[in-house]
């Protein structure tokens, strides 16, 4: 599909799709242009990765760990040379090159057997989830935890992610031209993308939208709760400086009760 100035400009001013479950089946992670983009921009996450690595083996127990959305491999490789493990993650173009044995899977299947001393869901994992599911994923996960094992995991808080709203990009991958739109709902809490790529010739090359569900501390707190999962670490870094409202990112180790 070709596409003239005036659709193209249509384009960017469609809405995103609200309220629609697609945007949260993680088809952008099947897209290897979106897949490599995004690690390339973000490679070490949000926190400092010495002081991420420095955290995570201290907290890992004796292992084995689970790496869930795993993408490029950085937590686990962060471990793997202490500890046996595993990494999951839906998208081929993500994990080719982790070295961790790997499973390409959906974290809503979890196809995994074994119990865990360290869960990782790093870099807002839970954010790709709609709440619903990110209820039944830690279900799941607490039935993994070896006795004192934990659940890691950070995200960003809606502090952050708001200030997204109407910051567009665009930037070139190779040859194509990459377009991304965003949108934020606040009545749903939700953060929407829209990643659109025309070739040179101004080809329409992929055009697919997709979510991320953020969450108010006060309502991962109520979650943790309900499943019965205690909350040992708690803070907006890895220095344990309490979670404000104006933090950034949160990070929480939790244990099962």
């Amino acid at each position: 599909m070709d596409v003239s100035l005036p659709q193209f400009l249509k384009l960017l001013s469609e809405e995103v799709p609200a309220q629609n479950r697609e945007a949260f089946q993680g088809r952008e992670w099947n897209e290897p242009r979106f897949a490599e983009w995004f690690f390339s921009e973000n490679r070490h996450g949000y926190l400092d990765p010495v002081e991420e690595e420095e955290f995570l083996l201290q907290h890992a127990g004796s292992g084995p760990f689970l790496d869930l959305g795993c993408g490029n491999g950085r937590l686990s490789e962060l471990l793997s040379d202490r500890f046996s493990g595993l990494a999951l993650d839906s998208s081929f173009a993500s994990i080719e090159k982790v070295k961790t044995p790997c499973i390409q899977a959906d974290i809503r299947d979890l196809p995994v057997t074994g119990k865990f001393s360290l869960i990782l869901l790093g870099f807002g994992q839970l954010c790709f989830l709609s709440r619903e599911e990110h209820m039944e994923l830690l279900k799941k996960l607490k039935r993994l935890l070896l006795p004192q094992g934990r659940i890691y995991l950070d995200l960003p808080t809606i502090e952050l992610i708001q200030e997204m709203d109407s910051q567009n990009e665009f930037g070139q991958d190779g040859e194509n031209t990459v377009f991304l739109v965003r949108q934020y709902d606040p009545s749903l809490s939700r953060l929407y993308q829209r990643s659109i790529v025309l070739n040179p010739e101004g080809k329409l090359l992929e055009d697919f939208s997709f979510a991320y569900q953020l969450y108010s501390l006060y309502e991962l707190l109520e979650s943790f709760r309900e499943l019965r999962l205690r909350v040992e670490y708690g803070s907006e870094d890895l220095q344990g400086n309490p979670i404000k409202e104006t933090s950034a990112w949160m990070v929480f180790l939790l244990q099962k009760i």
